[in-house]
């Protein structure tokens, strides 16, 4: 379920032959019209780049307001690997990351090509993260992998087992790093799991129905960290949990505590330290 104003993308007739097409600011409003927002990045020149549900990927010109439109063409391996975008993000050396529903791609700027990995062909990929250390990170249907450079400069991937006691690898929904370099790795139905520095092991928060100070859902929806380095959860039908960092506890709210909804999807706060929830009514 997503919010009633995410934009939504229409169909366009195409050249079967091309894999990207540009046109300019008037189409592009015909083009969004209709279709599903997944992800938004906008870049440090001011480019933003659109993820979509099955219609590929969109960059709009930040000044003129041009753009180029990338979506799957299953006879070009340089093309995107799947046409519904999960997540976007940019790597220290400048090119784009995304995840997708059928595999990770890397978007190369200059050639305007993507390079799949055939360890997540098939896959669906749901979200990325760079830490401190320049490792990198991804969040799959069918668990974690750590991405790094070997001796060789070529990368390589590794897949991460967080939770030794459970047969089957939790899903990851995303992956959050807090202020103290502290992962945290997010998933559909096994609460969270998190690593802090210079640790092997994860730790699993989870929702436990007769433990009030336990995670408040089984399925977590977002992670956020305040000002004053507070870790915030929400929820898929749990409300909101406050993480408390010295025992390891949690503050549940809910619907009956004043939440609009019990489902929170996002969270931020503003300059006066308030925070704001995206809910399932509103």
């Amino acid at each position: 379920m997503f919010p009633q104003d995410f934009v939504q993308i229409s169909h366009q007739e195409s050249n079967p032959d091309e894999t990207i097409r540009s046109g300019i600011q008037e189409s592009l409003l015909d083009s969004l019209s209709g279709a599903l927002i997944t992800d938004i990045y906008e870049n440090i020149d001011g480019d933003f780049w659109l993820g979509t549900f099955y219609q590929g990927l969109y960059r709009i010109d930040g000044e003129s307001g041009d753009y180029t439109h990338y979506f799957h063409d299953p006879e070009d391996s340089s093309s995107l690997s799947d046409d519904v975008i999960n997540f976007i993000e940019p790597d220290p050396e400048g090119d784009l990351w995304i995840a997708t529903g059928g595999g990770l791609d890397r978007l190369n700027l200059v050639t305007n090509t993507f390079e799949s990995f055939p360890r997540f062909e098939g896959k669906q990929v749901n979200s990325i993260l760079f830490d401190y250390r320049g490792d990198m990170w991804v969040g799959a249907n069918e668990g974690l992998y750590r991405l790094y450079r070997d001796d060789d400069n070529e990368l390589t991937s590794e897949f991460q087992i967080i939770a030794p006691d459970n047969p089957y690898n939790p899903g990851v929904r995303t992956i959050f790093e807090d202020h103290s370099g502290s992962l945290w790795v997010v998933t559909y139905s096994d609460g969270v799991f998190v690593r802090n520095p210079g640790e092997e092991r994860f730790r699993n928060y989870a929702h436990d129905p007769d433990n009030p100070e336990s995670l408040s859902g089984f399925s977590v929806f977002s992670v956020y960290q305040d000002a004053r380095d507070e870790i915030w959860l929400g929820t898929f039908l749990g409300g909101l949990s406050h993480f408390n960092q010295e025992t390891g506890t949690f503050t549940q709210f809910s619907s009956e505590d004043g939440l609009a909804g019990d489902w929170v999807s996002c969270i931020q706060s503003d300059d006066d330290g308030f925070l704001w929830l995206g809910t399932n009514y509103g």
